[in-house]
């Protein structure tokens, strides 16, 4: 297996019987060689056209190619505000500041800060009173600036994480 994962992360390796090296191969889907047996390690396609294989673009392969672009700030202010609907969010948190602090995310992961926000405002008050009297206070939950801008930490450092990953 540490073969497997050394060829994952971009590491070469000499084929057993001696042969030409392998490399991590175009379509970025790495190959194995134990004995005779080939192991295949796919991987999520990527969503940029630029980083698609080019024979998945030929002509007659695919019927069309949608790119959608990362929402601008003013609908990052709505899908901010479709994940809020209904929950309790505090006095200090500013939807426009925000959207403009979010320049380049895409809706799915400002759906993930709204949830990692959430979740930060109910382990707070869970690690003050206890699960069992937060379930009995859960009104009293109020999801504010602080807890944005720590699920806005934890958001931008996995976008880091996955864009290092990407371009290794």
């Amino acid at each position: 297996m540490q073969r497997v994962e050394q060829l994952a992360f971009g590491v070469e390796l000499a084929r057993p019987d001696g042969g030409e090296r392998l490399r991590e191969r175009p379509d970025r889907v790495p190959v194995v060689r134990f004995d005779s047996t080939v192991v295949g390690l796919p991987e999520p396609p990527p969503n940029r056209r630029d980083a698609l294989d080019h024979a998945l673009l030929r002509p007659g392969r695919l019927e069309s190619h949608v790119e959608v672009p990362t929402p601008d700030v003013d609908a990052r202010r709505e899908i901010l505000a479709v994940h809020t609907a209904g929950k309790p969010i505090g006095e200090d948190v500013s939807f426009d500041d925000l959207a403009d602090r979010t320049d380049g995310f895409s809706g799915a992961e400002l759906e993930s800060l709204v949830r990692d926000a959430s979740m930060r405002a109910i382990r707070e008050l869970a690690d003050e009173v206890g699960p069992e009297a937060a379930t009995e206070r859960a009104t009293e939950i109020e999801i504010g600036s602080a807890h944005f801008e720590a699920a806005l930490s934890a958001v931008e450092n996995k976008r880091f994480e996955k864009s290092a990953q990407t371009s290794s």
